[in-house]
């Protein structure tokens, strides 16, 4: 028995351990089936997973995208601009700085567009300040050559384009004076008034007035100008100063610059130069040497008769003198703040043949702008008569005489 053992033993041993065997190689080692089934699951998992991760990746993205489109300042690419007002009522000006100001075209005349505006009230703005206009209403356009044109008025890049029955466009270089509406005689017409006055009283009774009067007409293709200024003065109760000069001239222009005078007269009174009147009709032309918004100069050449009464002459003279004149004047305006004027104007007269018999008048008005009509006025004159004659007593006046004076303007 024991031997039957020892030989079947080892079988015996495989027959009781064989299913042991195999069911622990089966937990070790799994089935192909099985293995396939979980490398897929295990695929979609990790697929699953970069999904995930891409969306959260793509959502970010935009998330931070969209934060930064929203807070994102845009470049300047200096392309864009403001679109211009649409005038209905009003007229438009745009500055060169690039604001807007609505309101009403007064006039535009020697490089000045005066302008009425709701806000600012009446404005004198330099032309060249000016980059854009629009007016919807109806205008009177004068240009270079006489040319003339009436209509709305848009006014771009050197462009000025009048609307009408049929569109007209011209250079702005070209473009003198807008008068807006038909034209009517008030347009034509401007001025200043100026007056100075003092009185004292006590140990000296004085009185002193002066005055200063400029009027101009000025229409597309002519001007007529009228100046005075005169001072009187009483210095206890006897005249110490009764000085008077006017003078007028009609100017058509040839051009824009060059004009022709075919008729002046100046008038010229002092008693105290021994001048009862001195009158000299005259006719000669002049030219714009300088024609800008802030600056101009006139230079004028003429040809003039001139007559003077004297007050009083010595015994056996002749109270009264005639002779020929050559005349000659220059004009200077500028503007030297916006605020401040200076007008500077000069005349001479030079006898023919005798040319020691020469007159001369200088005139420097400083005007201050105190509110949008009203000047303070600064005036210095000088007249210098060359060969003064004497009186009945054989005095012989100065050459000269100087004068400054003090007054309030209102320009109109």
């Amino acid at each position: 028995m024991a031997n039957y053992l020892h030989r079947f033993s080892p079988l015996f041993l495989i027959a009781v351990l064989a299913p042991t065997l195999l069911t622990s190689t089966s937990c070790i080692s799994p089935q192909p089936e099985l293995i396939a089934d979980q490398e897929k699951a295990a695929d979609q998992e990790k697929s699953t997973a970069q999904e995930k991760a891409t969306t959260q990746e793509k959502t970010g993205t935009q998330e931070k995208t969209t934060t930064q489109e929203k807070t994102a300042v845009p470049e300047d690419t200096g392309s864009w601009k403001p679109l211009p007002p649409v005038p209905k009522e009003f007229d438009w000006i745009r500055f060169n700085s690039g604001e807007w100001l609505k309101g009403d075209i007064d006039i535009l005349r020697e490089g000045n567009l005066e302008f009425d505006s709701d806000e600012l009230g009446d404005l004198k703005i330099d032309w060249d300040d000016i980059a854009e206009l629009h007016s919807p209403r109806m205008n009177s356009c004068l240009f270079e050559d006489k040319v003339t044109a009436y209509g709305t008025l848009l006014i771009r890049d050197d462009i000025v384009l009048v609307g009408g029955d049929e569109e007209q466009r011209f250079e702005r270089k070209n473009l003198l004076t807008i008068i807006p509406g038909e034209l009517r005689e008030l347009n034509f017409w401007s001025g200043k008034v100026s007056l100075g006055f003092t009185g004292r009283s006590g140990n000296t009774n004085q009185t002193d007035a002066t005055g200063l009067i400029n009027i101009y007409r000025q229409t597309l293709s002519s001007r007529f100008i009228f100046e005075y200024n005169g001072t009187f003065s009483k210095l206890n109760g006897e005249e110490s100063a009764n000085n008077h000069n006017l003078s007028s001239q009609y100017d058509l222009f040839i051009t824009s610059r060059f004009y022709v005078t075919p008729a002046a007269i100046s008038v010229y009174r002092d008693r105290f130069q021994n001048i009862d009147i001195r009158v000299t009709p005259a006719v000669g032309g002049g030219y714009h040497i300088i024609d800008q918004g802030d600056m101009e100069l006139d230079v004028t050449l003429g040809a003039g008769y001139r007559y003077t009464r004297f007050e009083s002459v010595e015994a056996f003279e002749d109270d009264t003198d005639t002779t020929a004149a050559a005349l000659g004047g220059i004009r200077f305006d500028v503007d030297l703040t916006k605020k401040i004027e200076l007008s500077i104007d000069y005349t001479v007269q030079v006898g023919v043949p005798e040319t020691k018999d020469t007159n001369q008048h200088a005139l420097a008005l400083f005007s201050i702008e105190l509110m949008d009509v009203l000047d303070l006025d600064l005036t210095f004159v000088w007249d210098r008569v060359g060969d003064p004659a004497a009186d009945s007593n054989g005095v012989v006046p100065e050459n000269d005489d100087f004068r400054f004076t003090v007054g309030l303007g209102i320009e109109f």
